[in-house]
């Protein structure tokens, strides 16, 4: 996702105008610029009614912001046929 430059130039000058420097300060807006996904995911059919699939996601500046730290999630689906 890449965030409208217009955008990132308005929160910069938001900052720069109120001499905002600090990401702490709750009127400190963070420029946004791009945020990058990725999962990796596949299905075990261990029996005809049941499928797991365990998945990883790595999602790399959260919210478009640098400030943010990169953050990976794992997870898992289980599915049952009855």
């Amino acid at each position: 996702m890449h965030v409208n430059p217009a955008l990132s130039r308005n929160q910069s000058l938001h900052n720069t105008v109120n001499a905002l420097d600090n990401y702490s300060d709750p009127a400190f807006q963070p420029v946004q610029h791009a945020e990058y996904a990725a999962e990796i995911h596949y299905d075990f059919k261990l029996t005809p009614w049941l499928m797991v699939r365990p998945n990883i996601q790595y999602l790399g500046s959260p919210g478009g912001v640098y400030e943010v730290d990169d953050a990976i999630v794992v997870g898992l689906t289980v599915n049952t046929v009855f």
